[in-house]
């Protein structure tokens, strides 16, 4: 069998196990976009057939959201319709208070 220590020590360098920034595509759109932008496709343009949805949710997913994730904290879309329509989630979820929901 052959020894790679040589070259371990010569050529190698140590990387990191883990992913510290989104997969991107062209430097543009993360993974999950091109994901989006695909699965919109499928279903508004071959499954519905509607052009005007398809149109407006390949606009969305890779001309606004981008914009939206790179100049805002992550989660912004989730958490502005609860902010801005005041919406509430009962229970568990949005408790209300100092009741104890655990043990």
């Amino acid at each position: 069998m052959h020894s790679y220590k040589e070259l371990k020590k010569t050529h190698g360098c140590r990387i990191s196990q883990t992913l510290d920034s989104p997969i991107m595509f062209a430097n543009i759109w993360e993974l999950s976009d091109l994901l989006l932008c695909l699965s919109s496709i499928l279903i508004f343009g071959l499954i519905f057939y509607s052009w005007v949805l398809l149109l407006v949710s390949l606009v969305w997913t890779l001309a606004i959201n981008p914009y939206i994730k790179k100049h805002y904290n992550r989660g912004i879309l989730i958490h502005w319709p609860y902010k801005a329509l005041k919406m509430e989630l009962k229970g568990l979820i949005n408790p209300r208070g100092n009741k104890r929901y655990s043990d």
